[in-house]
């Protein structure tokens, strides 16, 4: 369980939920792009991290737990649910990468775009970056394959360049560029 101890707001005040953890240190250093700038990015960058936070992703978190230390091997196991969660997080993310250009070209701003989800890396990447690192960096894009190779993108309501927009940041670059 993720824990802040704060003693600034008392002694022995912890905080324990990663969201409220989060929206702490985005209160005590406003500096820090941890949200977006922008009013209608950041309010679409808090409904993302409501998502994930409330259980989108309860099959991938369930059943290929997040670790970046060992390397897994052998066949990926396709248990039920997961095809539609990674469907719904590829979705979710090519969205938030056009509402995030076609935001970001509206205010003049297109070079601050760094390719992370709202623009810059903030909290919404890092509350969905586990879903990238399940098992190792590998089997995510493994799973995503054998997802891919039984369930058609219509079916998981993605076209091919959602997947290269949304996964583009953490893809090899020859294959994001074309």
């Amino acid at each position: 369980m993720p824990a802040l101890e704060v003693p600034s707001l008392g002694p022995q005040f912890q905080i324990n939920d990663s969201l409220a953890i989060c929206e702490y240190l985005a209160e005590a250093y406003p500096d820090l792009p941890l949200w977006p700038k922008d009013a209608a990015l950041r309010t679409q960058a808090r409904a993302a991290v409501a998502q994930m936070h409330s259980g989108l992703c309860t099959v991938l978190r369930a059943s290929y737990p997040t670790n970046a230390l060992a390397k897994y091997t052998g066949a990926i196991p396709l248990y039920d649910g997961a095809a539609r969660e990674v469907g719904n997080c590829l979705k979710l993310w090519g969205e938030s990468r056009r509402l995030t250009r076609a935001r970001l070209a509206e205010l003049g701003q297109e070079d601050s775009d760094e390719g992370f989800l709202f623009g810059q890396f903030g909290i919404a990447d890092a509350f969905f970056w586990p879903v990238l690192w399940v098992g190792y960096p590998a089997p995510f894009f493994l799973l995503l394959i054998s997802i891919i190779a039984v369930v058609s993108l219509t079916d998981l309501c993605v076209s091919v360049s959602d997947l290269i927009i949304c996964l583009s940041p953490v893809l090899p670059q020859k294959l994001s560029s074309g």
